[in-house]
């Protein structure tokens, strides 16, 4: 995914850069925040740019795929995975519903370790307009 942004700080080799929300951006807030049209980044390059300058902005398409994959996928199968195991390991009939309920609770709890190590690891790439 591409889209421009202007250079807000320039320290050594790592580059603040602010990017407007478009419509491509409308179903995911991962990198900008939901109730504002803004979003900042930290990028490192070799390059040399200079404050307010407008530069291209792009995010590899298989992080954002594997994150949506991540986002809608892994609750689901832990949902069916948890209701499963509950079947197996107990004899009460409600014990599966409540036990795969719990997995939406450990789930949220994962993505949400998960998140913070991604977003430390965007790979985003900076380019000259």
């Amino acid at each position: 995914m591409k889209t421009c942004g202007i250079i807000t700080k320039i320290d050594g080799k790592k580059i603040e850069v602010t990017v407007y929300k478009e419509s491509s951006c409308a179903s995911c807030n991962k990198c900008i925040e939901s109730d504002k049209n803004i979003g900042t980044f930290e990028v490192e390059t070799d390059e040399i740019y200079s404050i307010s300058e407008e530069v291209a902005v792009e995010i590899d398409s298989k992080f954002i795929l594997k994150n949506s994959i991540l986002l809608y996928i892994f609750p689901v199968v832990m949902f069916f995975l948890f209701y499963f195991i509950g079947e197996l390991f107990f004899t009460n009939k409600d014990f599966p519903i409540y036990f795969s309920f719990l997995s939406i609770i450990i789930s949220f709890f994962i993505l949400k370790i998960l998140d913070k190590k991604k977003n430390k690891k965007m790979d985003l790439k900076i380019y000259k307009l």
